[in-house]
C-alpha cells in the first residue's frame, strides 16, 4: 500500500513540478486516530493529504517548496498579436510563471522589438497587419537563424502550417488556445 501511495503522489509531483510548483513529500506513515492530530503540519503552504481505511489512516504530507529553481525564471518572451486582449491575457499568464515578458502588435512591430531584446521565445500571431507572422518569422530568423517562434493562430491552412515548418517554428497552435496548453508548449520549448 505505502509503495502504491509514494507512486501516486511521485507521479503528482512530477506534474506539478512541471507546471512551476516545486515540492517534496514525506513517505507515508501508518496512524491511529490519537496519533492524527499531532501530524498535520503546519503552514499555509504544507498539506496533509489523509485516506481513512479501515486498518487506521495512512498520512502522506506534500510541501511546496520555494528553494528549487524555476526553469523558466527570467527568461524573455516576445508576445506579438493584433488583438490587445490576447496579449494582456498571454502576458498575465507568462508573466506568473516568471517569464519577463515584451509584447508587439503587428509583424513589423515585433521584428524590431525582436532585434531590440533577443528574446527566449517569441508566441507569433499569424494573421495580423502591416507584416504577417510567417513575413516576420521569416524576417527574425534571417536575422537570428536559432530564433524560437511558436505560431499561435486562428487558421490552420496546409500551406501556413507547411511554411512555418520550413521557417523552423517549434509549435503550432490554434486558437482559441487554452492557457495549460500554452504553458506546456512554452515548458517543452524553453524548461
Amino acid at each position: 500500500m505505502g509503495e502504491f501511495l509514494n507512486t501516486v503522489v511521485g507521479r503528482a509531483l512530477t506534474g506539478w513540478d512541471s507546471l512551476g510548483l516545486p515540492t517534496r513529500f514525506e513517505p507515508p506513515k501508518v496512524l491511529r486516530g490519537s496519533e492524527l492530530q499531532s501530524c498535520r503540519p503546519a503552514g499555509a503552504e504544507a498539506y496533509a493529504v489523509i485516506l481513512s481505511l479501515d486498518v487506521g489512516h495512512v498520512i502522506f504530507n506534500v510541501t511546496f517548496s520555494k528553494g528549487q529553481a524555476n526553469p523558466l525564471e527570467g527568461k524573455r518572451v516576445l508576445v506579438v498579436d493584433d488583438s490587445k486582449i490576447i496579449r494582456k491575457l498571454l502576458e498575465a499568464a507568462l508573466t506568473e510563471v516568471g517569464l519577463q515578458v515584451e509584447t508587439a502588435s503587428d509583424g513589423k512591430e515585433a521584428v524590431e522589438v525582436f532585434k531590440s531584446i533577443s528574446p527566449d521565445l517569441t508566441i507569433m500571431d499569424l494573421v495580423m497587419p502591416e507584416m504577417s507572422g510567417l513575413e516576420a518569422t521569416e524576417a527574425i530568423r534571417k536575422y537570428d537563424p536559432h530564433a524560437k517562434v511558436l505560431m499561435l493562430t486562428s487558421t490552420s491552412r496546409r500551406e501556413e502550417i507547411l511554411t512555418a515548418k520550413d521557417l523552423g517554428v517549434v509549435n503550432y497552435l490554434l486558437k482559441p488556445v487554452k492557457i495549460p496548453q500554452l504553458m506546456e508548449a512554452v515548458h517543452d520549448t524553453l524548461g
